[in-house]
């Protein structure tokens, strides 16, 4: 299995267990691919689309395999296995780097967070399956967070892989730490003052959108405290060039912050192989890009154009084709732009 994926970083510098970040400087990355949701890995047919796309990068944004278990460790190595025999997913390694977080079904169970009872074994058969380098802090953590830095420093793309489930607190969702934990707060503070261009925020459930259909729609809003907490990171530590991308919801759609630092946009790309019929109740505060959401397959985009500095925000359609597509400035992406 693990021959057939490409995700090792040979030239990433290291710095053991005190490492911030993972410095891919010789791959440069202008068009970024991601994608959640796939419930039959030996199927992944929006795989042929990404393919299509010539992504330099594709991101796994959870539920990449459904483990749903809460006793049976080997089911985690069984379904990777699946998915990475799978022949179309063997070319997109073999074409493109890939990076993964994971959301509740692959870390583990439905809705699960810091009490789930495999989260060791879980980790491990993740790290090993998207051949997290050895020497990666991210072996010391708790939890699978971690940041990859590509480009060289003029067209430097940092993409934050967060961790929303092994510290998740849903007993206490007002306190502060209740989302990722302490230490992956201390460790995103330091990685948000590195120099970098854009900024690709990976969360397994949406970011900005304030859902209003309850608890049984997991979303940072459910978290208010951690939720302003990690806006105002962003500001205070003056970072520019930040986009969110987020899974879960087997859907498509796009919505901004309007009163953070600068606008804060969240892409959710959701159902690679499945969708939901409804999206839910919206509350008002963020601002929805376009008039719909995208109920059938999909995966999201992000081309940046270098020359013309511009940020393409993309949703795309289970045929590749473009349902929603919204530039923006990349000096709209700082404060004060």
């Amino acid at each position: 299995m693990m021959a057939f994926l490409c995700c090792c970083l040979p030239a990433t510098l290291f710095a053991g267990r005190d490492q911030v970040a993972e410095i891919q400087a010789d791959h440069a990355v202008g068009r970024i691919a991601f994608g959640s949701c796939l419930r039959k890995p030996d199927g992944a047919q929006i795989l042929d689309k990404v393919l299509a796309y010539k992504p330099d990068l594709f991101i796994w944004l959870g539920d990449n395999i459904y483990a749903d278990t809460l006793d049976q460790p080997a089911r985690f190595d069984e379904l990777y296995g699946r998915l990475g025999a799978n022949p179309r997913f063997q070319k997109l390694s073999d074409t493109c780097p890939q990076l993964a977080i994971w959301d509740d079904h692959d870390y583990g169970a439905d809705n699960s967070g810091m009490t789930y009872p495999l989260k060791e074994p879980s980790k491990l058969a993740f790290g090993k399956f998207w051949r997290v380098p050895e020497k990666s802090a991210f072996w010391h953590r708790e939890g699978i967070y971690r940041a990859v830095e590509y480009g060289s420093a003029g067209q430097r793309v940092q993409v934050i892989l967060l961790d929303g489930r092994w510290h998740l607190d849903q007993a206490n969702p007002a306190e502060k730490g209740s989302y990722l934990g302490e230490a992956q707060w201390a460790w995103l503070g330091e990685v948000l003052e590195r120099p970098a261009k854009v900024r690709v925020i990976c969360s397994g459930v949406q970011v900005i959108k304030l859902n209003g259909n309850g608890k049984n729609w997991e979303m940072w809003g459910h978290h208010p405290t951690e939720r302003q907490r990690l806006f105002d990171l962003i500001g205070s530590t003056k970072a520019a060039g930040v986009v969110f991308i987020s899974g879960d919801m087997h859907f498509g759609e796009i919505f901004k912050t309007t009163d953070t630092a600068y606008p804060f946009h969240d892409i959710t790309a959701s159902g690679m192989d499945q969708i939901h019929g409804h999206a839910g109740k919206t509350q008002p505060g963020p601002e929805q890009i376009g008039s719909s959401l995208i109920k059938s397959l999909n995966f999201g985009g992000l081309v940046i154009d270098w020359e013309k500095s511009v940020l393409q925000l993309e949703i795309l359609n289970g045929e590749g084709e473009a349902f929603l597509s919204h530039p923006v400035p990349l000096g709209d992406l700082q404060a004060g732009g």
